[in-house]
Protein backbone atom coordinates (compact mmCIF):
# COMPACT_ATOMS: atom_id res chain seq x y z
CA UNK A 1 0.00 0.00 0.00
CA UNK A 2 1.55 3.32 -1.07
CA UNK A 3 2.20 5.72 1.73
CA UNK A 4 0.82 9.24 1.57
CA UNK A 5 3.22 12.17 1.45
CA UNK A 6 2.10 13.22 4.91
CA UNK A 7 3.00 9.79 6.28
CA UNK A 8 6.40 9.94 4.59
CA UNK A 9 7.10 13.36 6.07
CA UNK A 10 6.63 11.89 9.54
CA UNK A 11 9.22 9.17 8.88
CA UNK A 12 11.70 10.50 6.34
CA UNK A 13 13.66 13.78 6.49
CA UNK A 14 12.58 16.56 4.10
CA UNK A 15 15.49 15.84 1.76
CA UNK A 16 14.77 12.11 1.52
CA UNK A 17 14.15 10.75 -2.00
CA UNK A 18 10.92 9.17 -0.77
CA UNK A 19 9.47 12.65 -0.38
CA UNK A 20 8.98 12.69 -4.13
CA UNK A 21 11.34 15.58 -4.81
CA UNK A 22 13.36 15.32 -8.00
CA UNK A 23 15.97 17.81 -6.83
CA UNK A 24 17.28 17.35 -3.32
CA UNK A 25 17.78 20.74 -1.72
CA UNK A 26 18.54 20.78 2.01
CA UNK A 27 16.25 23.25 3.73
CA UNK A 28 17.67 24.50 7.04
CA UNK A 29 14.95 24.69 9.65
CA UNK A 30 15.02 27.96 11.60
CA UNK A 31 15.34 27.29 15.30
CA UNK A 32 12.30 28.59 17.19
CA UNK A 33 13.38 31.53 19.30
CA UNK A 34 12.01 31.47 22.84
CA UNK A 35 9.81 34.47 23.60
CA UNK A 36 11.65 37.10 25.59
CA UNK A 37 9.87 37.50 28.88
CA UNK A 38 10.91 40.13 31.37
CA UNK A 39 9.87 39.43 34.90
Amino acid sequence: MPMSIEEKRKIFPPDHPCQGKTEVEPEPEPEPEPPETED
